[in-house]
């Protein structure tokens, strides 16, 4: 990711921002659809910068980000097209774009309920679709705004077909808008290609 922000331009304008999720909070109890267990977790998105030009704060967030249980792509996804496009449009000239790494298994509403999925295994269960479904909703929402939206499936075990429907459609099938990375080799090309 520091590689790929090293390739823009803050002189030319390019501007970037960071977006991670899991957030947990605590709220009312709620029943997670594939579970009977109850629970009063809820998983969001945060703004860990807005679009800035400084790219070596931006580097520094994210050499300290770690991963975590409890996956809100539909959060993430929804507040990524808050901080590319703050006035709700793109402005004229740029091109707003999100990078959505992930290991494709959404496992949390838009709103932060968790369904009870615990992730294992790359076929996401019925009581599950509401997740994913959310997050495809936010990112057509984001390409409707104009907004072109990457997907990169990092590891292994991910769901292809969620990643593929949140990223932006390919008009040339030499320049793809979703990725797959088993490796860091692989990861570090892909973020090259996309620079």
């Amino acid at each position: 990711v520091t590689n790929l922000n090293n390739a823009l331009l803050p002189a030319e304008g390019d501007a970037l921002g960071l977006v991670t999720y899991p957030v947990s909070s605590y709220g009312e109890w709620y029943s997670p659809l594939c579970t009977s267990a109850w629970s009063n977790t809820y998983y969001g998105a945060q703004v860990l910068s807005a679009l800035t030009t400084n790219v070596a704060t931006v580097n520094g967030l994210v050499s300290g980000l770690a991963a975590a249980g409890g996956a809100s792509t539909a959060a993430g996804m929804q507040l990524g097209r808050f901080t590319v496009l703050p006035y709700d449009l793109p402005t004229p000239g740029r091109a707003p774009v999100i990078i959505l790494a992930s290991d494709g298994l959404s496992n949390c509403t838009v709103d932060g309920r968790w369904t009870g999925f615990s992730g294992e295994g790359a076929e996401s269960p019925a009581c599950n679709a509401i997740s994913q479904q959310h997050a495809i909703e936010q990112a057509n929402l984001a390409k409707q705004a104009g907004v072109i939206v990457f997907t990169v499936a990092v590891g292994s075990g991910f769901n292809t077909d969620f990643l593929q429907a949140m990223a932006t459609e390919d008009s040339d099938a030499s320049r793809p808008h979703f990725f797959q990375a088993g490796s860091r080799a692989e990861l570090e090309s892909i973020y090259q290609t996309i620079a």
